[in-house]
């Protein structure tokens, strides 16, 4: 049954804005609603992305730390190394440590050594019973790799007799050849006259001969 207005046209009308007016006002707090919602969520989504970035930024400095004490390891281990190195070298056997402690016995006390220079070298000769024997056209002997040592020494002289008496005694050790005095000038040291001096030889091991006429192929 359908209801008949009998209100007049202006009422009617004033009754159907005040309808639409509270349509509209209530579908403007279920909009403001939905933004606090929506403003509330995304907050918490922030923070919690705010905290996994805080977390990451912790992890990442741990990591750093952690790569900075490798890199720290890392060094010392080098250094460790190059120790355990030359403790092996100076405990090994051998010309080179003969050398050293023939060196060391003899130097005297009118001596004093500012650089020991080891540089290890290498020549190709013939090898076996090819090494003496004349060449045969058209046929290459068989070679073979000789390594040797050669040392440099310098420091200063108390006088040109300590100089002499200390190289003579440098070229009458077995392990010891092609003993050369590079060059020798006079100097202060500490308030005295003493000779600055160099002097070069060389180390081999056992049954090899450093002829320098015989030096072809040396290499570094």
């Amino acid at each position: 049954m359908k209801e008949i207005e009998f209100l007049p046209e202006h009422h009617v009308r004033a009754r159907v804005d005040t309808r639409l007016r509270f349509v509209r006002l209530w579908l403007l707090a279920v909009l403001a609603l939905a933004m606090v919602c929506l403003a509330v969520h995304r907050g918490e989504r922030l923070e919690r992305v705010r905290g996994q970035f805080l977390e990451l930024q912790t992890e990442l400095s741990v990591v750093d730390a952690e790569l900075e004490r490798l890199g720290r390891l890392a060094e010392q281990k080098d250094k460790f190394t190059a120790q355990r190195k030359l403790v092996a070298g100076i405990e090994g056997s051998g010309p080179r440590h003969e050398l050293i402690g023939s060196i060391t016995r003899i130097l005297p006390r009118e001596i004093l050594l500012t650089r020991f220079e080891v540089e290890t070298q290498s020549r190709e000769v013939p090898a076996g019973a090819a090494a003496g024997t004349p060449a045969v056209l058209g046929v290459k002997p068989a070679m073979k790799t000789e390594t040797f040592d050669r040392i440099r020494l310098e420091g200063f002289a108390a006088d040109d007799l300590a100089l002499a008496r200390f190289l003579q005694e440098l070229n009458d050790t077995p392990t010891v050849q092609q003993c050369q005095l590079a060059f020798s000038k006079d100097a202060a040291f500490r308030g005295r006259d003493v000779r600055v001096f160099a002097t070069t030889f060389y180390v081999a091991p056992e049954g090899v001969n450093l002829d320098m006429m015989q030096w072809a192929g040396v290499r570094r």
